[in-house]
């Protein structure tokens, strides 16, 4: 780590800044949002996905069989994966259902 620098015109002690810390490579890939035109600045997408698997988990310890937990992480995956693709779950789980080969 440099020691603090003094700021030629004002005089004023400059504070260490991230680039004092962090390898060029590992800042350089936390600050591609500002290079890239349309990147989002938060990770709220990854945070509402992250979410639904949390309470999922939290649910999940009232299954009475593992069988019966596996099910509902399939039924999991399959309504978030309605969700994102702006499908009605429900009506694509009946549409599954009535298509089953018995």
């Amino acid at each position: 780590m440099r020691g603090p620098v003094r700021g030629e015109e004002s005089g004023t002690e400059l504070r260490p800044g991230p680039s004092d810390f962090l390898p060029a490579q590992t800042l350089e890939k936390l600050t591609l949002f500002l290079r890239v035109a349309g990147a989002p600045i938060d990770n709220n997408l990854v945070e509402r996905a992250l979410k639904k698997a949390i309470l999922h988990r939290k649910n999940s310890l009232f299954y009475k069989t593992r069988k019966g937990a596996q099910m509902g992480d399939l039924f999991m995956s399959l309504i978030h994966t309605c969700e994102l693709n702006g499908a009605n779950a429900f009506d694509y789980l009946t549409e599954l259902q009535r298509h089953a080969e018995n």
